[in-house]
């Protein structure tokens, strides 16, 4: 009751949930969803940006029958809950290639497929066959999807994602080329600080040509502006970091002030890669962040 969000957040933000429960079970899940007219699915928190006021919903979490695994030929069937460091885990023991690229990735599988998630030219929705789902009423398989950018056609469905079928690469080193991704991604990004991933998406022109957002915001110099305790990142732009007991009014004042001087002196409209939790945005269901939240 009256749980602190900021306890499950990369973030370190956010305020309380009048409810705040764990299913262990589609018996749960379902019973939780008959009973709450508002609530969401959260994953690991780590891209999410939860509002410092109060939900007066229901925030539930996957348990126990939802961080499982089953290996079979070149398929992983993995729940929804699952950490992303501990499915790359599965994947290095059973030299399972083609996902090293989600090594240090923070968030679960779920939150990982409602966004796309991705890195260094890959995505995850490039390896789903099919994707387990619980649309309120009936739990059921399904393979119509879509995937784009950090994006996926899970955001615009009331569904709650339970599990998916991954389908194998064709690399082989697996733990080499893990080790590889980690090593780039503590090399150029704030590994270790409070933040929600990248802020803003990329932005892919008629022309071919991609605006980076990080690059932009690194030229106007605007690396260490802060307001109050949410800073952007000294190490990469595209990072906001809370350097403290920063709040989300103060993390969304430092996303508009970036967006105003990109809009005006370069003439780009940035748009957010996190997620914002508003409850006045959403309805009876909410999906992601499932992790986001990742």
């Amino acid at each position: 009751f009256n749980e602190e969000m900021k306890l499950h957040t990369s973030f370190g933000i956010g305020g309380k949930a009048k409810y705040f429960v764990v299913v262990n079970s589609v018996k749960a899940l379902k019973e939780i969803c008959r009973r709450t007219k508002k609530f969401f699915v959260l994953g690991a928190g780590t891209n999410l940006l939860f509002q410092d006021r109060k939900y007066p919903g229901t925030v539930i979490k996957l348990g126990k029958d939802f961080v499982k695994f089953k290996i079979s030929d070149n398929k992983i069937t993995v729940g929804a809950g699952v950490n992303l460091f501990y499915l790359c885990q599965i994947l290095k023991e059973n030299s399972l290639g083609g996902l090293e690229f989600l090594f240090g990735i923070p968030g679960t599988v779920g939150g990982a497929l409602v966004s796309n998630a991705g890195a260094f030219g890959e995505e995850i929705g490039k390896y789903v066959e099919k994707v387990k789902v619980f649309n309120g009423k009936n739990v059921f398989w399904t393979k119509n999807f879509n995937f784009s950018y950090r994006n996926s056609s899970f955001k615009k469905k009331d569904l709650v994602i339970l599990a998916v079928v991954l389908k194998k690469g064709n690399k082989e080193m697996v733990e080499k080329l893990q080790k590889e991704f980690w090593q780039k991604r503590k090399e150029t990004q704030p590994v270790g600080e409070k933040s929600a991933g990248s802020v803003f998406k990329r932005i892919f022109l008629e022309n071919g040509e991609i605006i980076y957002p990080a690059k932009i915001i690194d030229k106007m110099g605007l690396k260490g502006v802060k307001i109050k305790e949410a800073e952007i990142s000294k190490k990469h732009a595209g990072f906001i970091i809370n350097k403290g007991n920063a709040k989300a009014k103060d993390v969304l004042k430092l996303i508009s002030k970036i967006k105003r001087k990109v809009r005006k002196h370069n003439k780009l409209i940035f748009e957010e890669e996190i997620v914002v939790f508003n409850k006045k945005r959403y309805g009876y269901f909410w999906r992601f962040p499932h992790t986001h939240t990742l």
